[in-house]
């Protein structure tokens, strides 16, 4: 009869009785006892170590494992160290190199595998040390682990942690474009790398994700790239604001993965409406929904399109028929008084009675309780731009060049012009201007915006036969 066909309990009697048997030298007694355990086939923690304390027995010299061969596991690999049971490195696609610890439930006896940390930020040293004490509570007879303050410091932060912490304790707190930032975030990073660990995410990911998006919307990748760079330079402490957070995310030297990625410079589209354009558009507007509403008040506002999307009724003040913006929205962080035209007062009035209890001007159409993003706005114009035979230049801010236009022709000062589209005294003037002019500007401001309006009303009508007429 072969080794093979004897039944395990029965091969494990004959190497017992090998070991006792008085002519048998201590250490190849201790062999047979150690083989005799093997035969009867444990699994687990306990095959390891019986496995490990018979090269022991052997004389078999055990190289311990070092840190080289930790960064050299690839991944889909694992290594299990020798010398200390249950401790195991497995190296994942999206978690990358993560500390195990491997061990046999003390209620269930069902095999466990723990993550504790995360290679490199936590090295080997530390590693071993980790286990050792997840070990000590094992044999104790206790489910293993971490100390509050060991957990915290070994927890592996995905992207998805990130953008979450990002948006919730910074963003929405000091950026008045933090919804858009939100949905470049979350369209972006999360489908595809969410649950990937920020230091896995580096310069190659971000590469891949912008140049797919430069294809399509060339803007678009610009702006999620200056998203990244933001959120990465806050995570690691970088940023004048930082005082407003509880210390960096992550480590203040962590390279920053957008900075390395450059983009094709992209020539500025100044667009300057014609008048058949303007026909068009303005006749186009009813086509488009609650899309076309936010244009025609931008249009009839001068304000450029993420104050429009983003505006509570809290702003608007219906008596008097002013738009107070505040600094907190303005893209030159100056508050602005928008002198409502009669055109635009009365539809926004018959808009708020419609729904009194409405927060938004224009809610989003998916969830009422936010505003319309931009981007849906952008993205209806384009679709209805062929119908309208609009040029593909044609693109919302396309309506400041328009009015700037206009003002101009109808003989309107820069400082009306600039009162309009809110541009600082000075910015294209002379600094002492800016400087010591404290005149408002409100009752002119008033006056041309409602000629503009009135204009923009002929051109809907199709009743304009000179644009360059004076008003």
């Amino acid at each position: 009869m072969t080794l093979d066909k004897i039944r395990p309990k029965e091969r494990a009697r004959q190497l017992v009785e090998k070991a006792l048997a008085p002519s048998t030298r201590p250490k190849a007694a201790a062999r047979s006892l150690i083989e005799a355990a093997l035969a009867l086939e444990p699994r687990g923690v306990l095959l390891n170590a019986l496995r490990e304390t018979l090269k022991v027995a052997a004389d078999e010299r055990i190289t311990d494992l070092t840190d080289a061969d930790y960064r050299a596991l690839r991944p889909g690999g694992k290594l299990v160290d020798p010398d200390r049971p249950g401790l195991v490195m497995r190296h994942g696609k999206r978690l990358g190199r993560v500390w195990i610890f491997r061990f046999s439930h003390p209620d269930t006896f069902k095999q466990v595998e723990q993550k504790f940390a995360r290679y490199p930020g936590t090295g080997l040293a530390d590693a071993r040390t980790l286990w050792r004490g997840l070990r000590d509570q094992r044999n104790a007879g206790m489910v293993p682990t971490l100390p509050n303050g060991a957990a915290a410091a070994n927890s592996i932060m995905t992207m998805g942690d990130l953008i979450g912490r990002y948006l919730t304790e910074y963003a929405r707190k000091v950026k008045r474009s933090w919804a858009e930032d939100e949905a470049l975030l979350v369209r972006h990073i999360i489908p595809h790398y969410g649950a990937m660990p920020v230091e896995e995410f580096d310069y190659k990911a971000v590469a891949a994700i912008l140049a797919r998006e430069h294809e399509r919307a060339p803007r678009t990748a610009e702006k999620l790239r200056a998203v990244i760079s933001t959120m990465f330079n806050v995570a690691r402490g970088r940023t004048r604001k930082i005082s407003m957070l509880k210390g960096a995310w992550i480590a203040p030297d962590h390279p920053n993965p957008a900075e390395s990625v450059m983009l094709p410079e992209r020539q500025a589209v100044n667009h300057k409406p014609n008048r058949e354009e303007m026909v068009r558009f303005t006749r186009g507007l009813d086509q488009m929904g609650i899309a076309g509403d936010v244009l025609r008040l931008q249009a009839q506002t001068a304000a450029r399109i993420t104050e429009v999307t983003g505006l509570p009724w809290a702003e608007l003040d219906l008596v008097d028929g002013v738009w107070h913006l505040p600094k907190e929205r303005a893209k030159n962080a100056t508050p602005h008084k928008v002198m409502l035209a009669v055109q635009s007062l009365g539809w926004l009035k018959a808009r708020h009675e419609a729904d009194p209890d409405a927060r938004w001007v224009f809610p989003g159409p998916k969830d009422p309780g936010k505003p319309i993003r931009s981007d849906v706005v952008q993205k209806a114009l384009k679709r209805h731009r062929p119908a309208l035979e609009l040029p593909e230049v044609f693109t919302s801010h396309s309506l400041r060049h328009a009015i700037v236009t206009w003002l101009a022709e109808q003989g309107a000062p820069i400082e009306i012009r600039n009162r309009l589209t809110n541009h600082l005294p000075g910015d294209k003037g002379s600094q002492s201007d800016r400087n010591y002019n404290a005149a408002n500007l409100n009752a002119p401001a008033r006056l041309w915006l409602q000629r503009w309006v009135d204009h923009l009303a002929a051109l809907e009508a199709n009743n304009v036969t000179e644009i360059g007429a004076r008003a």
